[in-house]
């Protein structure tokens, strides 16, 4: 689906990551939790700079989205959308896209695991799971290398107190100096064995290149079924 949207609002949510409210101009785009839609920038370019972002608010919201988006190096749409994008700015838009989303297949448990900014996806899904109020115990497993690098740090506490089948999970993997009394260390065989989970849990990965892999390989490892686990990088 093809459409517009207006930039309403931009907050700063860490040193790399910049959230991008955008009003729609149809209440008709649908998603699904976990899905992105393709940005199209055109600032006097031969072509239109195109990025792809994931969505983090829920579907529910309709004739609005949210985006979470990480600075990069070169002249990427995200180098643009941090540097010279401005509030009233307007853009196409087409999407949605993607299958890693969140399955309605029953489960009743789910272990969400993520890296970085590849806790996008997780925003959406959990965002969906508190409006709809879904009867779904949830671990959040998410590690970044310093606590400033915790996307959604804050509004993750607020849901986990709001929600008592929500477990948050984070851990830091660098000692950078700032403050912080929680968990240091990857997300590792360890972390992941000292989690207690059903035994029908479906695990969801995402972060960067090789993290999905490795822990997925893990809770092979630990005798998790391949149909229980589902996963991307980016």
């Amino acid at each position: 689906m093809e459409f517009y949207g207006q930039i309403t609002n931009i907050t700063t949510l860490t040193p790399t990551v910049k959230s991008f409210e955008i009003s729609l101009e149809t209440n008709e785009f649908a998603f699904l939790p976990g899905q992105w839609v393709d940005f199209y920038i055109e600032d006097d370019q031969a072509a239109p700079l195109i990025g792809g972002f994931t969505m983090v608010s829920s579907p529910t919201t309709l004739g609005s989205i949210e985006l979470a988006i990480k600075v990069e190096r070169g002249g990427s749409p995200a180098v643009y959308l941090h540097n010279e994008a401005n509030i009233g700015d307007r853009f196409k838009i087409i999407g949605p896209g993607g299958d890693f989303v969140l399955h309605n297949d029953g489960a009743k448990s789910v272990c969400f695991i993520a890296g970085g900014i590849g806790i996008n996806p997780f925003m959406s899904m959990l965002n969906y799971i508190d409006a709809k109020n879904l009867n779904l115990s949830v671990t959040l497993l998410y590690s970044a290398k310093t606590p400033s690098e915790l996307v959604f740090y804050e509004r993750l506490i607020t849901l986990s107190q709001r929600n008592r089948s929500l477990d948050f999970v984070p851990t830091i993997t660098t000692h950078s100096g700032e403050a912080w009394d929680g968990r240091v260390g990857r997300i590792d065989a360890s972390l992941l064995e000292q989690t207690e989970l059903k035994e029908q849990t479906e695990y969801y990965l995402c972060g960067p290149p090789g993290m999905p892999t490795e822990i997925a390989g893990i809770l092979k490892q630990q005798g998790i079924d391949q149909d229980k686990i589902f996963f991307e990088e980016w």
